[in-house]
């Protein structure tokens, strides 16, 4: 990208996306045997595989990785060259096929990084979210199926599963947050990409920045969805539980009731739950201030 030709707005935006994405990597590392516990605890609890079908996110994980690697198998290709790379480096090479080499080290550098940190969460994000949605409806089923009914056995089943989603929620709502606020610089960048193609010459760059906003918001909304999912997948529990039949115990039943009727919610770092209205909400307000900063990045260009 060419830091030299943008204004002070895209300056900042360029500036926060680097201290996201080197905050999400370090935390990222710092988690990492917390979220390995976490597939270890959910790799213990009882789903219906034939439910659980998580061939489509394969086939997205694949299609997104490997639209990347073509992108840049493309610049190495037509050898297109970073025209600011001199003036970031601070020194000029001798020979072109040097700025080639240069360029195709930034280029992997940046995806291994930068972007591939971000894929990899999001994409085992919305596993565990998909997963959490299977455990539940696991559960709600065996209320329908089971006859005698026993009411504190379930109310211990149901809290080792809430406990286990808020732990999950406390530990990767962070990483929700980061992935926020990298959305918005991307959108940044994608706008004034479209608006502006003449402050961006070469076509790799043209097609990559769309491209990295589109699958990040995409994603997002994939990950929203997943989230937003599981709290249904809680409320229809809730919902069932009042037209269960009675146990032996109705202080135990009316335990039971009360306790699922507390909301399960996955949460953007505990600051709001997701649900499906959140998905529009934040694409509405991300895309809202995408064009406020950008007309101001055009009023002081004028």
């Amino acid at each position: 990208m060419l830091t030299s030709q943008m204004g002070p707005t895209l300056n900042l935006a360029f500036v926060i996306m680097r201290i996201i994405t080197v905050a999400h990597r370090c935390i990222l590392t710092k988690t990492l045997k917390q979220m390995k516990n976490i597939v270890k605890v959910l790799d213990e609890f009882e789903i219906n595989r034939k439910i659980a079908n998580f061939l489509w996110l394969n086939v997205l994980a694949v299609a997104t990785t490997s639209f990347f690697i073509i992108l840049f198998v493309w610049k190495v290709i037509v050898r297109e060259k970073y025209h600011n790379m001199s003036e970031f480096l601070e020194y000029y090479f001798p020979e072109e096929r040097y700025y080639h080499v240069v360029s195709s080290l930034n280029e992997i550098f940046i995806f291994l990084f930068y972007v591939l940190p971000f894929l990899v969460f999001e994409f085992f994000y919305v596993a565990v979210c998909c997963k959490f949605r299977h455990i539940l409806q696991n559960f709600e089923k065996k209320l329908s199926t089971e006859g005698n009914h026993d009411y504190e056995r379930l109310t211990y089943s149901y809290f080792a599963i809430k406990s286990i989603i808020q732990h999950t929620d406390k530990v990767l709502g962070i990483f929700v947050f980061n992935i926020v606020v990298y959305n918005f610089c991307t959108m940044m960048y994608s706008l004034h990409v479209v608006v502006k193609p003449k402050d961006f010459p070469a076509p790799y760059d043209r097609l990559s920045v769309p491209f990295l906003a589109f699958s990040s918001f995409g994603l997002f909304g994939v990950m929203s969805s997943g989230a937003s999912s599981v709290a249904e997948a809680a409320s229809e529990i809730a919902a069932k539980a009042w037209i269960m039949p009675q146990g032996n115990s109705c202080f135990n039943q009316l335990r039971f009731i009360m306790f699922v009727e507390k909301e399960i919610n996955l949460t953007l770092w505990g600051i709001t739950p997701i649900r499906k209205k959140f998905i529009f909400g934040m694409l509405g307000v991300i895309f809202t201030y995408t064009l406020m900063f950008y007309s101001l990045n055009i009023d002081k260009h004028v």
